[in-house]
């Protein structure tokens, strides 16, 4: 039985990317907000997380730690994403609502 070093290395990065997220949704949670990322930032990453799952699923329907990778960024990009824009989205509510 041979170790496969390269698929260890691939793991270890997929992981390191996985959780880089977790210190800014613990900062989002605590502060109620993700004021500090740019929207440019928060939108791109998200762009990026569905596209490469898209891809993934296409292209590796059978490589399980890395769509487990890219599923679980994607909740931690949809936890960043709410916080970030919780506050225009509950304005835009309360207008809809004041109009009628």
């Amino acid at each position: 039985m041979s170790v496969d070093y390269i698929k260890i290395i691939g793991l270890v990065g997929s992981l390191l990317l996985c959780f880089c997220g977790l210190p800014e949704v613990w900062k989002a949670f605590k502060n109620k907000n993700a004021n500090g990322l740019t929207t440019l930032f928060v939108v791109l990453w998200a762009l990026g997380e569905v596209f490469t799952l898209t891809y993934v699923i296409i292209e590796h329907p059978k490589d399980i730690p890395l769509l487990l990778n890219y599923i679980f960024s994607g909740i931690v990009i949809s936890i960043i994403f709410f916080y970030k824009f919780k506050e225009k989205t509950i304005c835009l509510i309360k207008k809809i609502i004041k109009k009628k």
